[in-house]
């Protein structure tokens, strides 16, 4: 009986938050794409990634690897 009392008090605190909730991570997300808008036109740089030397490295290695598969397969 206790079980199934903190079950239902759980669920009605999650259905009081819901909307409150999604109005907060509806709001980070249109906040998210127009931060991306901003990086990929160039008048941005992307401020929540650091810049990784490393990874710039690896997606440079990934994308001449894909182009020599590319190249082998035509």
């Amino acid at each position: 009986m206790c079980m199934v009392f903190v079950t239902v008090q759980l669920f009605k605190k999650m259905l009081d938050e819901k909307k409150t909730k999604w109005e907060e991570l509806k709001k980070e997300g249109r906040e998210r794409i127009e931060e991306l808008g901003d990086v990929f036109s160039g008048t941005k740089p992307l401020t929540r990634v650091e810049k990784n030397g490393q990874f710039n490295y690896t997606c440079y290695l990934l994308l001449v690897l894909l182009l020599i598969y590319h190249c082998i397969r035509v």
